[in-house]
């Protein structure tokens, strides 16, 4: 991954540009240029609010499903007869909940993890934190090849 590719996946993960020239070692100046010549203020904006609407419609066909199989529930209660749910509705439900549960942990969550304890362990130990800048500098460019594969 280019320093450039990394400054841009970190902005879109909502680090400053200030941190995101730190991380990349390059200068706040290079960092705002690779901003304003790719539009990545535009971009992060048309990028939220299309996962925004992927998550609405998602969580739509998920209390569609969910209905159905209450009432083909209800239904069945009514006519005093239990009948399971067959492999399609329970393999439906499995994926369904999968999807919600699923935590993989992206490159810039990592990222803003770490930036995260850096924040809180300067209210601790200033110093300890100064000098944990460079190694997790450091280890956030080595982890962003395993991103890349």
């Amino acid at each position: 991954m280019t320093a450039e590719k990394l400054a841009e996946t970190l902005y879109f993960s909502g680090l400053s540009q200030k941190k995101i020239a730190e991380i990349t070692e390059k200068s706040e100046a290079t960092v705002s240029a690779w901003a304003q010549k790719n539009k990545w203020a535009d971009k992060r904006a048309s990028t939220l609010a299309t996962q925004e609407s992927a998550v609405q419609r998602i969580m739509s066909l998920i209390d569609y499903q969910l209905r159905y199989l209450e009432q083909q529930k209800d239904k069945a209660i009514q006519e005093g007869k239990l009948v399971p749910l067959d492999k399609g509705q329970i393999d439906a439900l499995s994926k369904l909940l999968s999807g919600i549960k699923q935590k993989e942990m992206t490159f810039a969550q990592i990222v803003n993890n770490i930036t995260e304890l850096l924040g809180w362990l300067q209210t601790e130990d200033i110093a300890l934190s100064k000098a944990l800048v460079p190694f997790t500098n450091k280890f956030i460019n080595l982890k962003k090849d395993n991103f890349d594969k």
